[in-house]
């Protein structure tokens, strides 16, 4: 089954099964296995009231229940549904995320045990960068898409308190309280924000209260939030980046499984790459414009699956793998001087948490800058080249961190 006609036969059971939706079985009717990739199983289980969902190597997230059926990963941006079949019996779930739906069915524990049997883990036969320290700076809330502003002294990030709405935040770098952005509160969700080049405005996703994910910009100052694309249509938006010059944007579209680029003087919109070749992720601008790094994964007419992203640069309309045998890669960003990307990967980990590694833009160089311990993800450059500003920590307890570097190679 193609991806597009999966996701179809799932909102289909969704909408044809109104008890799909999850709250009206006991908990313990949902306790099981489910596959969602050849080598991805999520085990449901139960810890006292509550459920909790496991990924393979990964570690576990409470699950909460939403008013609107289903259930939402603590400390994420995702959420699960059930499906349902004959006499109330739970047959699979779907895991929707960033727009995209992710159908997993039932399977008994043997083929679970099966699945996750653990592949060859890539050698790490890359070196660690020495002389780093981490500093975590909030210490409240799920805080998650931090961004530097260009000078360096700020960080904007989103901070969800009940795992179901997200708002912008900022602090000083040098550490003190973590206040909103926003004067006054804003009517959607506010998740993945980015620092224009000018340090004037920052860009957002913004999800609405009908499901629908644009993109928004806010001034610095916490006023003027106005929408920039997907008024008035059903689209998912995700991720914007600002060209060099501040006079475009681009982001993901999960309904089209491509990267747009959008033009702010004239509104018009394009796709850049191609869902017949690579379904895609976050992406990043290169400082001088003239080349994109995304996350993404070869189009082989199956599901997308982050797990399974590597790295990828797009340069004069050619796209190609940034190393020679790809491994995994996520949430890629340009250093400032344009010699370096960093980004999130699990490759070497023994347990499934993320680290994060730096690699030059020919796919030489690779080195890996934090411990997994710190499954630190979503890391976004200083302008003075000395600084990283990411994520750390697992659900509820995802924090904010500055990683201090040693000076780079050039």
């Amino acid at each position: 089954m193609t991806r597009a006609a999966a996701a179809f036969v799932a909102a289909w059971v969704l909408l044809a099964m109104p008890c799909a939706l999850g709250a009206e079985l006991p908990l313990d009717r949902y306790t099981g296995y489910y596959e969602l990739a050849p080598s991805l199983v999520a085990t449901i289980s139960r810890e006292d009231d509550h459920l909790v969902v496991h990924l393979t190597r990964q570690p576990k997230i409470d699950l909460v229940a939403r008013p609107e059926g289903g259930y939402a990963l603590k400390g994420t941006a995702a959420h699960i549904t059930f499906t349902v079949g004959d006499n109330n019996a739970v047959t699979g779930l779907v895991v929707h995320q960033n727009g995209r739906e992710a159908p997993a069915l039932r399977i008994d524990a043997a083929t679970a045990a099966r699945l996750e049997t653990p592949m060859p883990q890539a050698a790490r036969t890359w070196p660690v960068l020495r002389d780093t320290a981490v500093q975590v700076l909030t210490n409240s809330g799920t805080d998650y898409w931090p961004t530097f502003s260009p000078d360096g002294n700020t960080i904007v990030f989103a901070r969800t308190m009940d795992e179901k709405h997200w708002d912008l935040y900022k602090m000083a770098v040098s550490g003190g309280p973590a206040t909103p952005l926003a004067r006054s509160p804003l009517p959607v969700s506010a998740t993945r924000p980015r620092w224009s080049p000018s340090g004037d405005a920052i860009a957002f996703t913004a999800t609405t209260a009908d499901g629908h994910d644009q993109i928004w910009t806010i001034k610095s100052n916490g006023t003027g939030a106005n929408i920039l694309f997907g008024d008035g249509v059903a689209l998912h938006l995700f991720y914007p980046d600002w060209s060099p010059d501040g006079q475009s944007l681009i982001m993901l579209d999960t309904q089209a499984d491509v990267i747009r680029r959008a033009n702010l003087a004239n509104g018009k919109v394009e796709a850049i790459t191609d869902p017949a070749k690579v379904l895609p992720g976050m992406a990043s601008i290169s400082p001088d414009g003239h080349q994109i790094v995304l996350a993404g994964q070869k189009a082989t007419g199956g599901q997308y699956y982050q797990e399974s992203n590597s790295l990828w640069i797009l340069s004069g309309g050619a796209l190609r793998p940034l190393e020679r045998e790809p491994l995994s890669g996520r949430a890629p960003v340009w250093s400032p001087d344009g010699r370096w990307i960093a980004f999130e990967s699990d490759r070497g980990s023994p347990d499934g948490r993320y680290a994060i590694f730096l690699i030059r833009p020919d796919g030489t160089g690779l080195v890996q800058v934090t411990d997994y311990l710190f499954n630190a993800n979503h890391p976004v450059f200083a302008n003075d080249m000395r600084r990283l500003v990411a994520t750390v920590g697992t659900g509820e307890n995802t924090r904010i961190a500055v990683i201090e570097l040693p000076e780079l190679p050039k």
